[in-house]
């Protein structure tokens, strides 16, 4: 849980980003092709649904990433979020005021809201 309080007596503007790489299995490589994102319905928020439809063990495995606030966007392709050249460190979706929300299959799968 992130909480902040401005102490300074003058207005901020300031935005909190939150990136996650989904495994959903035994490694990354392996259970890449077989993750799957959809929005997550979240009241007063957003965030990603994150299914891997198959696991060697025959069951599939879930998990979601959300936040709450009025003014949130997110999206669930890793390539997006960090750009052609792009790291963790210098990620280059952090140029633009909004994400795409853009989710689904064949993507390379994260959550960044």
């Amino acid at each position: 849980m992130l909480t902040l309080h401005n102490r300074s007596g003058r207005t901020r503007k300031l935005s909190a980003t939150c990136y996650v790489e989904w495994v959903l299995g035994v490694s990354r490589l392996s259970s890449v092709l077989h993750v799957a994102t959809r929005p997550a319905n979240v009241h007063k928020g957003c965030g990603i649904l994150v299914t891997n439809h198959y696991v060697s063990n025959g069951s599939e495995q879930t998990a979601f990433f959300a936040v709450s606030g009025a003014q949130c966007s997110f999206t669930a392709d890793r390539r997006e979020f960090l750009g052609r050249n792009g790291s963790r460190y210098r990620p280059a979706a952090m140029a633009h005021s909004t994400l795409s929300e853009k989710t689904g299959a064949g993507i390379e799968p994260c959550a960044t809201v």
